[in-house]
């Protein structure tokens, strides 16, 4: 995996890494799903 944030990746940093970009890509993902039903 690449390393963010200019440090280098660790498999825990890659767990790390996953978990808050998957999380902010859901929440992203979501926030337009809800505001296209909702309209």
């Amino acid at each position: 995996m690449i390393a963010l944030y200019g440090f280098p990746s660790p498999p825990y940093c890659d767990v790390w890494h996953c978990e808050i970009l998957s999380g902010l890509v859901i929440d992203l993902v979501w926030g337009i799903f809800s505001a296209h039903s909702d309209s």
